[in-house]
């Protein structure tokens, strides 16, 4: 077997996967998710038809957001058919631009979820030269 000389690119893609491997979702349940972007707002919003309001979780890591849910056979009955995917769903998304911490707003209805979040303003601190 060859060695191959130690490669911090590699070692990055490597950990690219792995972390790819644990956020992404699980195959055949997970909400569709868009992002828009206005001058001061993010506003990410995902197809949830059919999950209760009591049956989702949101949550935020520095640079994502974190949403969970579940969506269950609401009938009781005995499913003979079924196109839609049923049970647990968990997203995480990545923010396409940096928020502010502590600050967002989730709304459900017509089983779309729409969570908004302000953006932060980048400063730029510029040294005046007092000549």
């Amino acid at each position: 077997m060859e060695l191959l000389p130690w490669s911090p690119t590699r070692d990055l893609e490597e950990l690219r996967e792995q972390v790819e491997r644990v956020t992404m979702p699980a195959p055949g349940w997970a909400p569709a998710a868009d992002w828009f972007a206005s001058d001061d707002e993010l506003v990410l919003i995902l197809d949830v038809p059919g999950v209760n309001v009591s049956e989702l979780e949101v949550g935020r890591e520095v640079d994502a957001v974190i949403v969970a849910g579940q969506r269950s056979d609401d009938l009781n009955g005995m499913r003979l058919y079924g196109d839609r995917p049923l049970g647990a769903f968990r997203r995480v998304l990545s923010f396409p631009e940096p928020v502010e911490d502590g600050v967002g707003q989730a709304t459900l209805a017509g089983g779309v979820l729409t969570l908004r979040f302000r953006k932060r303003n980048v400063t730029i601190d510029v040294g005046l030269d007092a000549g």
